[in-house]
């Protein structure tokens, strides 16, 4: 019985599995076009965008633990400004935006969001909030979901608020970030891990339940 089961899982998930990557590669929607909507949703399809959310992606373990080691230990690591010195060595210079980028907050906790928007949208986002002179003082952590840009107006909104592109601070990562970067393996990753939680659901309920039951 046990073999049966995995018959019929692997029967029925596999081609879907290759569907998914294969939309995932070419952004070709059309093949999964007949697929039932609770059968496209139960997998976390979407059908107008091969982007994977950061909440799908955070849904998955290894994600997880390779997002708080990363931003958690980036979080605690100084931010130090340097300038050069006689002998070609490098003195320190107060930098007080580095030190302490937001008086509201910690800077533990701005540098980790910061390397979270990073990792998973390859740009992030200051706001200056205060300035020493000529140059930034303070400002806050602006999460990505919330910036807006329009490159043919030449327009940045926040929060759909029109804003003067000269108080943000933007980041750029490697890449575009692993939603994008790494699309198709983490889609891929999804649906294995609903695949798996199905076959338990079958174990438990019987096989009688749809995914489990046959024609």
């Amino acid at each position: 019985p046990a073999m049966g089961w995995v018959s019929r899982m692997v029967d029925w998930v596999a081609p879907r599995v290759v569907t998914a990557s294969t939309i995932l590669g070419g952004g070709d929607i059309a093949q999964v076009s007949d697929w039932p909507a609770e059968v496209a949703a139960a997998f976390g399809i979407n059908l107008a965008t091969d982007t994977v959310t950061r909440r799908e992606a955070m849904s998955l373990t290894p994600i997880q633990q390779g997002r708080m080691r990363t931003a958690g230990l980036a979080g605690t690591l100084p931010l130090v400004a340097t300038a050069p010195a006689a002998g070609g060595r490098r003195v320190l210079v107060d930098a007080p935006l580095l030190a302490g980028p937001d008086p509201d907050a910690t800077p533990q906790w701005v540098k980790t969001w910061t390397v979270d928007d990073l990792l998973f949208y390859g740009i992030a986002w200051w706001r200056i909030t205060s300035y020493r002179g000529r140059y930034p003082a303070t400002a806050q952590w602006v999460s990505q979901s919330r910036v807006t840009v329009d490159p043919q107006r030449r327009e940045l909104r926040v929060d759909g608020t029109l804003t003067d592109p000269r108080v943000m601070i933007r980041f750029d990562g490697p890449h575009e970030g692993i939603l994008r970067h790494g699309a198709r393996a983490l889609r891929t990753a999804l649906l294995l891990e609903e695949a798996a939680r199905r076959g338990l659901a079958c174990l438990v309920g019987g096989y009688r339940t749809w995914p489990c039951a046959t024609k």
